[in-house]
Protein backbone atom coordinates (compact mmCIF):
# COMPACT_ATOMS: atom_id res chain seq x y z
CA UNK A 1 0.00 0.00 0.00
CA UNK A 2 3.24 2.45 0.93
CA UNK A 3 3.89 2.77 -3.40
CA UNK A 4 0.02 3.13 -3.99
CA UNK A 5 -0.17 5.94 -1.56
CA UNK A 6 2.89 7.42 -3.27
CA UNK A 7 1.08 7.77 -5.93
CA UNK A 8 -1.32 10.00 -4.16
CA UNK A 9 1.44 12.11 -2.51
CA UNK A 10 2.26 12.45 -5.97
CA UNK A 11 -0.71 13.85 -7.71
CA UNK A 12 -0.59 16.90 -5.30
CA UNK A 13 -2.45 15.73 -2.30
CA UNK A 14 -2.11 15.99 1.13
CA UNK A 15 -3.67 13.42 2.88
CA UNK A 16 -4.93 10.10 1.41
CA UNK A 17 -6.51 6.84 2.88
CA UNK A 18 -7.11 3.63 1.05
CA UNK A 19 -9.53 0.68 2.42
CA UNK A 20 -9.16 -2.47 0.71
CA UNK A 21 -11.76 -5.20 1.12
CA UNK A 22 -11.99 -8.79 -0.43
CA UNK A 23 -14.96 -11.23 0.57
CA UNK A 24 -16.27 -14.37 -0.25
CA UNK A 25 -19.67 -15.90 0.18
CA UNK A 26 -20.87 -18.94 0.37
CA UNK A 27 -24.97 -19.49 0.78
CA UNK A 28 -26.42 -22.70 1.16
CA UNK A 29 -30.38 -22.66 1.12
CA UNK A 30 -33.40 -24.63 1.27
CA UNK A 31 -36.66 -23.36 0.48
CA UNK A 32 -40.65 -24.71 0.42
CA UNK A 33 -38.76 -28.20 2.22
CA UNK A 34 -36.39 -28.53 -0.56
CA UNK A 35 -33.09 -27.90 -1.20
CA UNK A 36 -32.54 -24.57 -3.49
CA UNK A 37 -29.26 -24.94 -4.44
CA UNK A 38 -25.89 -23.25 -3.45
CA UNK A 39 -24.06 -20.03 -4.65
CA UNK A 40 -20.53 -18.93 -4.18
CA UNK A 41 -19.35 -15.15 -4.85
CA UNK A 42 -16.51 -13.17 -4.52
CA UNK A 43 -15.50 -9.81 -4.25
CA UNK A 44 -13.24 -7.25 -4.00
CA UNK A 45 -13.26 -3.49 -3.63
CA UNK A 46 -10.70 -0.28 -3.03
CA UNK A 47 -11.80 3.25 -2.08
CA UNK A 48 -9.59 6.24 -2.14
CA UNK A 49 -10.07 9.50 -0.02
CA UNK A 50 -8.00 12.25 -0.81
CA UNK A 51 -7.50 15.39 0.48
CA UNK A 52 -5.97 18.13 -2.12
CA UNK A 53 -6.92 22.07 -1.70
CA UNK A 54 -8.42 22.09 1.40
CA UNK A 55 -11.16 19.65 -0.19
CA UNK A 56 -12.09 15.95 -0.36
CA UNK A 57 -12.67 13.28 -2.62
CA UNK A 58 -13.50 9.99 -3.38
CA UNK A 59 -13.58 7.35 -6.03
CA UNK A 60 -14.11 3.60 -5.75
CA UNK A 61 -13.11 0.28 -7.64
CA UNK A 62 -13.49 -3.40 -7.90
CA UNK A 63 -10.13 -3.89 -8.95
CA UNK A 64 -6.37 -2.82 -7.63
CA UNK A 65 -4.51 -2.86 -10.52
CA UNK A 66 -6.71 0.27 -11.79
CA UNK A 67 -5.34 2.51 -8.91
CA UNK A 68 -3.93 5.07 -11.24
CA UNK A 69 -7.73 5.44 -12.25
CA UNK A 70 -8.62 5.83 -8.82
CA UNK A 71 -6.36 8.88 -8.44
CA UNK A 72 -6.92 10.31 -11.66
CA UNK A 73 -10.69 10.45 -10.52
CA UNK A 74 -9.88 11.98 -6.87
CA UNK A 75 -7.79 14.30 -8.57
CA UNK A 76 -10.44 15.67 -11.33
CA UNK A 77 -13.01 15.81 -8.76
CA UNK A 78 -11.40 17.89 -6.25
CA UNK A 79 -12.42 21.39 -7.33
CA UNK A 80 -16.12 20.25 -7.44
CA UNK A 81 -15.52 18.63 -3.86
CA UNK A 82 -16.76 19.57 0.01
CA UNK A 83 -14.02 21.02 1.93
CA UNK A 84 -12.51 18.20 4.09
CA UNK A 85 -13.54 18.70 7.73
CA UNK A 86 -11.50 16.59 9.18
CA UNK A 87 -8.23 14.51 9.13
CA UNK A 88 -7.68 10.83 8.78
CA UNK A 89 -6.85 8.42 11.81
CA UNK A 90 -3.01 8.54 12.72
CA UNK A 91 -3.58 6.18 16.00
CA UNK A 92 -1.97 2.81 16.39
CA UNK A 93 -5.03 0.17 16.44
CA UNK A 94 -5.71 -1.40 19.56
CA UNK A 95 -3.08 -5.17 18.99
CA UNK A 96 -5.06 -6.55 21.99
CA UNK A 97 -8.13 -7.14 20.12
CA UNK A 98 -7.98 -10.28 17.94
CA UNK A 99 -10.24 -12.49 16.26
CA UNK A 100 -9.84 -15.89 16.80
CA UNK A 101 -8.88 -18.16 13.47
CA UNK A 102 -11.37 -21.02 12.89
CA UNK A 103 -12.55 -23.55 10.76
CA UNK A 104 -15.85 -21.93 9.26
CA UNK A 105 -14.40 -22.17 5.58
CA UNK A 106 -13.88 -25.83 6.07
CA UNK A 107 -17.48 -26.50 6.19
CA UNK A 108 -18.35 -28.88 3.05
CA UNK A 109 -21.45 -28.74 1.52
CA UNK A 110 -22.12 -32.04 1.76
CA UNK A 111 -22.43 -31.48 5.27
CA UNK A 112 -23.92 -28.53 5.24
CA UNK A 113 -26.91 -29.97 2.93
CA UNK A 114 -27.22 -33.06 5.40
CA UNK A 115 -27.65 -30.63 8.28
CA UNK A 116 -30.56 -28.73 6.30
CA UNK A 117 -32.34 -31.85 5.24
CA UNK A 118 -31.92 -32.81 8.75
CA UNK A 119 -33.62 -29.65 10.66
CA UNK A 120 -36.48 -29.93 7.36
CA UNK A 121 -37.19 -33.08 8.27
CA UNK A 122 -37.25 -32.74 12.29
CA UNK A 123 -39.81 -30.27 11.32
CA UNK A 124 -41.80 -31.82 8.37
CA UNK A 125 -42.37 -34.59 10.97
CA UNK A 126 -44.12 -33.18 13.42
CA UNK A 127 -45.85 -30.50 11.36
CA UNK A 128 -46.75 -31.81 8.27
CA UNK A 129 -48.30 -28.41 6.95
CA UNK A 130 -45.68 -26.24 7.63
CA UNK A 131 -42.92 -24.91 4.83
CA UNK A 132 -39.69 -24.85 5.82
CA UNK A 133 -36.32 -22.66 4.60
CA UNK A 134 -33.05 -23.33 5.91
CA UNK A 135 -29.81 -20.68 4.75
CA UNK A 136 -26.01 -20.99 5.64
CA UNK A 137 -24.55 -18.20 4.81
CA UNK A 138 -20.67 -18.27 4.88
CA UNK A 139 -18.51 -15.31 4.57
CA UNK A 140 -15.11 -14.67 4.97
CA UNK A 141 -13.80 -10.91 4.95
CA UNK A 142 -10.19 -9.08 4.85
CA UNK A 143 -9.93 -5.67 5.34
CA UNK A 144 -6.96 -3.37 5.00
CA UNK A 145 -6.71 0.50 5.82
CA UNK A 146 -3.67 2.64 4.99
CA UNK A 147 -3.13 6.26 4.85
CA UNK A 148 -0.44 8.62 4.64
CA UNK A 149 -0.28 9.42 8.27
CA UNK A 150 1.27 6.15 8.73
CA UNK A 151 -1.58 3.95 9.58
CA UNK A 152 -1.52 0.52 7.77
CA UNK A 153 -3.70 -2.28 9.78
CA UNK A 154 -5.52 -4.84 8.08
CA UNK A 155 -7.53 -7.97 9.71
CA UNK A 156 -9.41 -10.83 8.25
CA UNK A 157 -13.05 -12.25 10.11
CA UNK A 158 -14.47 -15.36 9.06
CA UNK A 159 -17.78 -16.27 9.81
CA UNK A 160 -21.24 -18.23 9.57
CA UNK A 161 -25.26 -17.40 10.24
CA UNK A 162 -27.63 -19.94 10.15
CA UNK A 163 -31.29 -19.51 10.14
CA UNK A 164 -34.46 -21.25 9.57
CA UNK A 165 -37.94 -20.50 9.26
CA UNK A 166 -41.61 -22.24 8.95
CA UNK A 167 -44.28 -21.01 8.00
CA UNK A 168 -47.89 -22.35 7.29
CA UNK A 169 -51.56 -20.90 7.27
CA UNK A 170 -53.66 -20.95 10.41
CA UNK A 171 -57.42 -19.19 10.85
CA UNK A 172 -56.93 -17.65 7.20
CA UNK A 173 -53.61 -16.04 8.93
CA UNK A 174 -50.22 -16.05 7.19
CA UNK A 175 -47.83 -17.41 9.81
CA UNK A 176 -43.73 -17.17 9.82
CA UNK A 177 -41.42 -17.77 12.57
CA UNK A 178 -37.91 -17.77 12.42
CA UNK A 179 -34.73 -18.85 14.75
CA UNK A 180 -31.09 -18.18 14.04
CA UNK A 181 -27.15 -18.43 14.97
CA UNK A 182 -24.64 -15.87 14.31
CA UNK A 183 -21.23 -17.90 15.34
CA UNK A 184 -17.54 -17.05 14.52
CA UNK A 185 -16.62 -20.92 14.47
CA UNK A 186 -18.10 -24.05 12.96
CA UNK A 187 -20.08 -25.26 16.22
CA UNK A 188 -23.80 -24.19 14.99
CA UNK A 189 -26.17 -26.42 16.81
CA UNK A 190 -28.93 -28.17 14.50
CA UNK A 191 -30.78 -29.22 17.23
CA UNK A 192 -30.85 -26.16 19.37
CA UNK A 193 -31.93 -24.60 16.09
CA UNK A 194 -34.62 -27.30 15.40
CA UNK A 195 -36.42 -27.45 18.80
CA UNK A 196 -36.48 -23.63 19.26
CA UNK A 197 -38.01 -23.60 16.06
CA UNK A 198 -40.40 -25.95 16.49
CA UNK A 199 -41.36 -24.47 20.14
CA UNK A 200 -42.10 -21.39 18.40
CA UNK A 201 -44.34 -23.22 15.95
CA UNK A 202 -46.17 -24.92 18.43
CA UNK A 203 -46.59 -21.75 20.52
CA UNK A 204 -48.47 -20.29 16.66
CA UNK A 205 -50.83 -22.63 16.31
CA UNK A 206 -53.55 -21.15 18.75
CA UNK A 207 -54.43 -17.85 17.36
CA UNK A 208 -56.28 -15.44 20.09
CA UNK A 209 -57.26 -12.13 19.98
CA UNK A 210 -56.88 -9.89 23.26
CA UNK A 211 -59.78 -7.03 24.36
CA UNK A 212 -57.95 -3.12 23.84
CA UNK A 213 -56.34 -2.15 26.73
CA UNK A 214 -53.24 -1.56 28.65
CA UNK A 215 -51.75 -4.62 30.26
CA UNK A 216 -47.92 -5.68 31.21
CA UNK A 217 -45.42 -6.78 28.07
CA UNK A 218 -42.54 -8.47 28.22
CA UNK A 219 -39.91 -7.34 25.35
CA UNK A 220 -38.02 -9.94 24.07
CA UNK A 221 -34.50 -9.74 23.07
CA UNK A 222 -35.30 -9.32 19.75
CA UNK A 223 -38.26 -6.46 19.96
CA UNK A 224 -36.29 -4.93 22.70
CA UNK A 225 -33.13 -4.46 19.96
CA UNK A 226 -35.84 -3.45 17.89
CA UNK A 227 -37.30 -0.76 19.96
CA UNK A 228 -33.37 0.62 20.58
CA UNK A 229 -33.23 1.82 17.11
CA UNK A 230 -34.61 5.30 17.93
CA UNK A 231 -31.95 5.18 20.31
CA UNK A 232 -29.25 4.35 18.16
CA UNK A 233 -30.74 7.19 15.77
CA UNK A 234 -30.52 9.87 18.54
CA UNK A 235 -27.19 9.04 20.05
CA UNK A 236 -25.87 8.56 16.43
CA UNK A 237 -23.43 11.50 15.71
CA UNK A 238 -24.59 12.25 11.69
CA UNK A 239 -28.02 13.23 13.34
CA UNK A 240 -26.56 15.09 16.72
CA UNK A 241 -24.78 17.49 14.67
CA UNK A 242 -27.48 17.86 11.63
CA UNK A 243 -29.74 18.88 14.41
CA UNK A 244 -32.06 16.08 14.23
CA UNK A 245 -31.55 14.02 17.36
CA UNK A 246 -33.71 15.16 20.32
CA UNK A 247 -30.95 13.67 22.90
CA UNK A 248 -28.08 16.88 21.06
CA UNK A 249 -28.49 18.40 24.20
CA UNK A 250 -29.10 15.88 26.79
CA UNK A 251 -25.87 14.42 27.61
CA UNK A 252 -25.79 13.70 31.65
CA UNK A 253 -29.38 13.53 31.40
CA UNK A 254 -31.12 10.93 32.65
CA UNK A 255 -33.42 9.63 29.93
CA UNK A 256 -34.08 6.18 30.70
CA UNK A 257 -34.45 4.22 34.26
CA UNK A 258 -31.61 3.58 36.26
CA UNK A 259 -31.62 0.02 35.74
CA UNK A 260 -30.92 0.24 32.08
CA UNK A 261 -26.85 0.24 31.19
CA UNK A 262 -26.58 0.41 27.51
CA UNK A 263 -23.12 -0.12 25.86
CA UNK A 264 -21.35 -0.48 21.97
CA UNK A 265 -18.70 -2.32 22.58
CA UNK A 266 -16.60 -3.60 19.51
CA UNK A 267 -13.76 -4.94 21.66
CA UNK A 268 -16.01 -7.43 23.34
CA UNK A 269 -13.99 -11.00 23.21
CA UNK A 270 -15.52 -13.21 20.97
CA UNK A 271 -18.61 -10.99 19.58
CA UNK A 272 -20.06 -11.31 16.69
CA UNK A 273 -18.77 -7.66 15.39
CA UNK A 274 -15.47 -7.58 17.29
CA UNK A 275 -12.86 -6.34 15.18
CA UNK A 276 -9.60 -3.94 15.80
CA UNK A 277 -11.16 -0.61 13.81
CA UNK A 278 -13.72 0.74 12.37
CA UNK A 279 -13.95 1.37 8.66
CA UNK A 280 -11.78 4.90 8.78
CA UNK A 281 -8.95 2.89 11.11
CA UNK A 282 -10.14 4.55 14.17
CA UNK A 283 -9.03 1.69 17.20
CA UNK A 284 -12.17 -0.25 18.31
CA UNK A 285 -13.34 0.76 21.81
CA UNK A 286 -16.27 0.61 24.31
CA UNK A 287 -18.56 3.12 24.57
CA UNK A 288 -21.39 3.00 27.24
CA UNK A 289 -24.09 5.12 25.60
CA UNK A 290 -26.52 4.75 28.92
CA UNK A 291 -24.87 4.91 32.25
CA UNK A 292 -27.49 3.96 34.94
CA UNK A 293 -30.58 5.57 32.57
CA UNK A 294 -28.25 8.79 31.57
CA UNK A 295 -27.04 9.34 28.53
CA UNK A 296 -23.36 9.32 28.79
CA UNK A 297 -21.79 9.07 24.99
CA UNK A 298 -22.68 9.67 21.16
CA UNK A 299 -21.38 7.84 18.53
CA UNK A 300 -19.27 9.31 15.74
CA UNK A 301 -16.99 8.91 12.33
CA UNK A 302 -14.09 11.16 12.56
CA UNK A 303 -16.32 13.56 10.55
CA UNK A 304 -19.18 14.07 13.09
CA UNK A 305 -16.49 13.64 16.18
CA UNK A 306 -14.45 16.80 14.54
CA UNK A 307 -17.64 18.73 13.92
CA UNK A 308 -18.73 18.54 17.60
CA UNK A 309 -15.62 18.92 19.15
CA UNK A 310 -15.46 15.50 20.49
CA UNK A 311 -13.45 12.23 20.25
CA UNK A 312 -14.00 9.26 17.39
CA UNK A 313 -15.57 6.39 19.05
CA UNK A 314 -14.69 3.89 16.48
CA UNK A 315 -17.93 3.78 15.02
CA UNK A 316 -17.40 5.38 11.32
CA UNK A 317 -18.80 2.35 8.92
CA UNK A 318 -19.89 2.07 5.17
CA UNK A 319 -23.01 1.29 5.11
CA UNK A 320 -25.98 1.63 3.52
CA UNK A 321 -27.91 4.36 4.13
CA UNK A 322 -30.89 2.61 5.33
CA UNK A 323 -30.63 -1.15 5.47
CA UNK A 324 -26.97 -1.66 6.95
CA UNK A 325 -24.99 -3.69 4.79
CA UNK A 326 -21.72 -3.25 3.93
CA UNK A 327 -21.00 -0.65 1.05
CA UNK A 328 -17.63 0.37 -0.39
CA UNK A 329 -19.15 3.34 -2.42
CA UNK A 330 -20.86 4.84 1.42
CA UNK A 331 -19.30 7.33 3.22
CA UNK A 332 -18.62 6.21 6.60
CA UNK A 333 -21.53 6.89 9.28
CA UNK A 334 -21.74 6.01 12.47
CA UNK A 335 -23.65 2.90 13.60
CA UNK A 336 -23.28 0.47 16.35
CA UNK A 337 -21.25 -2.97 16.34
CA UNK A 338 -21.67 -5.05 19.43
CA UNK A 339 -25.01 -3.42 21.11
CA UNK A 340 -24.85 -4.83 24.48
CA UNK A 341 -27.67 -4.16 27.57
CA UNK A 342 -26.53 -5.57 31.12
CA UNK A 343 -29.11 -7.91 31.97
CA UNK A 344 -31.20 -7.73 35.61
CA UNK A 345 -31.74 -10.25 38.20
CA UNK A 346 -34.97 -12.07 37.36
CA UNK A 347 -35.32 -15.13 35.17
CA UNK A 348 -37.68 -14.93 32.10
CA UNK A 349 -39.64 -17.31 33.88
CA UNK A 350 -39.86 -15.83 36.97
CA UNK A 351 -41.37 -13.03 34.90
CA UNK A 352 -43.76 -14.48 32.77
CA UNK A 353 -44.91 -16.68 35.77
CA UNK A 354 -45.88 -13.28 37.50
CA UNK A 355 -48.01 -12.38 34.75
CA UNK A 356 -52.03 -12.69 35.26
CA UNK A 357 -53.16 -11.66 31.73
CA UNK A 358 -50.20 -10.11 29.66
CA UNK A 359 -48.01 -9.66 26.18
CA UNK A 360 -44.43 -11.60 25.04
CA UNK A 361 -43.55 -8.95 22.05
CA UNK A 362 -40.95 -10.53 19.53
CA UNK A 363 -41.40 -8.18 16.45
CA UNK A 364 -44.08 -5.69 14.98
CA UNK A 365 -44.91 -4.87 11.31
CA UNK A 366 -44.62 -1.34 10.15
CA UNK A 367 -42.93 0.39 13.45
CA UNK A 368 -41.05 2.62 10.75
CA UNK A 369 -43.99 4.53 9.84
CA UNK A 370 -43.90 5.91 13.17
CA UNK A 371 -41.53 9.00 14.14
CA UNK A 372 -38.53 6.94 15.06
CA UNK A 373 -36.62 10.21 15.86
CA UNK A 374 -39.22 11.04 18.46
CA UNK A 375 -39.19 7.68 20.07
CA UNK A 376 -42.60 6.56 18.24
CA UNK A 377 -42.74 2.91 18.09
CA UNK A 378 -46.11 2.00 16.56
CA UNK A 379 -47.43 -0.60 14.11
CA UNK A 380 -48.79 -4.44 14.14
CA UNK A 381 -47.72 -7.51 15.89
CA UNK A 382 -46.17 -9.38 13.88
CA UNK A 383 -45.26 -12.24 16.42
CA UNK A 384 -46.49 -11.76 19.99
CA UNK A 385 -47.90 -14.24 22.38
CA UNK A 386 -50.86 -13.92 25.07
CA UNK A 387 -50.10 -14.77 28.61
CA UNK A 388 -52.82 -15.80 31.23
CA UNK A 389 -52.15 -16.77 34.59
CA UNK A 390 -48.41 -17.21 33.96
CA UNK A 391 -48.73 -19.19 31.11
CA UNK A 392 -47.96 -18.97 27.19
CA UNK A 393 -51.75 -19.56 25.68
CA UNK A 394 -51.42 -18.84 22.20
CA UNK A 395 -50.21 -16.20 19.57
CA UNK A 396 -51.93 -12.82 19.15
CA UNK A 397 -53.10 -12.30 15.16
CA UNK A 398 -54.55 -8.60 14.21
CA UNK A 399 -53.59 -6.45 16.79
CA UNK A 400 -51.35 -3.12 17.04
CA UNK A 401 -49.15 -1.79 19.71
CA UNK A 402 -47.86 1.86 19.95
CA UNK A 403 -45.79 3.34 22.21
CA UNK A 404 -42.97 5.80 22.80
CA UNK A 405 -39.49 4.41 24.05
CA UNK A 406 -38.63 7.85 26.10
CA UNK A 407 -41.46 7.42 28.08
CA UNK A 408 -41.41 3.53 28.49
CA UNK A 409 -38.30 3.20 29.08
CA UNK A 410 -37.67 5.76 32.13
CA UNK A 411 -41.36 5.30 33.31
CA UNK A 412 -43.06 1.71 32.92
CA UNK A 413 -39.71 -0.58 33.20
CA UNK A 414 -41.01 -3.53 35.83
CA UNK A 415 -38.07 -6.08 35.24
CA UNK A 416 -35.04 -6.66 32.91
CA UNK A 417 -34.20 -10.27 32.79
CA UNK A 418 -31.19 -12.19 33.84
CA UNK A 419 -31.96 -14.60 31.03
CA UNK A 420 -30.39 -13.71 27.73
CA UNK A 421 -30.37 -14.85 24.54
CA UNK A 422 -27.89 -14.21 21.74
CA UNK A 423 -29.56 -11.47 19.27
CA UNK A 424 -28.46 -9.43 16.09
CA UNK A 425 -29.22 -6.10 16.36
CA UNK A 426 -31.31 -4.34 12.60
CA UNK A 427 -31.34 -6.40 10.07
CA UNK A 428 -28.53 -9.09 11.14
CA UNK A 429 -25.86 -6.36 12.46
CA UNK A 430 -24.29 -8.73 14.81
CA UNK A 431 -25.33 -11.15 18.03
CA UNK A 432 -25.06 -10.59 21.14
CA UNK A 433 -26.61 -11.85 24.28
CA UNK A 434 -29.92 -9.46 25.40
CA UNK A 435 -31.59 -9.64 28.08
CA UNK A 436 -35.73 -9.52 28.10
CA UNK A 437 -37.68 -6.84 29.61
CA UNK A 438 -40.84 -5.99 30.95
CA UNK A 439 -43.02 -3.20 31.01
CA UNK A 440 -46.30 -1.80 32.58
CA UNK A 441 -49.30 -0.60 30.97
CA UNK A 442 -48.21 -0.46 27.55
CA UNK A 443 -51.39 -0.58 25.16
CA UNK A 444 -52.45 -3.19 22.30
CA UNK A 445 -55.22 -2.56 20.50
Amino acid sequence: MKDLLNKVISAGATDGEIYYKDSTRRVIAFDNNKLKGASLNQSTGVALRMIKDGNLSFSTSTDLNKFDELVENCNEMIPFSSPAEFEFINKSSNEKISIPENDIMELTDEQLIEDGNKIVSEITKEFPDVKVGVEFDINSTFVEISNTKGLSKNYKKDSIIVGAEGSFIKDNNFINCHEEQFLLNSNYNVDDITNSLLEKIKLSRNIVTLESGSRPVIFTPNFLYCSLIPLMLGVNGKYVQEGASPLAKKIGTQIFDERFTIVDDATRLGAFNTHPFDDEGTPSMRTEIIKNGHLNSFLHSLKTAKKLNMEPTGNGYKLGSFFPRPELSAEPTPYVTNLHVEPGKVSFEDMVSDIKDGVILDSVIGFFMGNLFNGEITGSIETGYHVKNGKIVGKIAGQSVNFNIYDIFKNNLLEISSTTKNTPFFFFHGSNPAPYAMFKDINIE
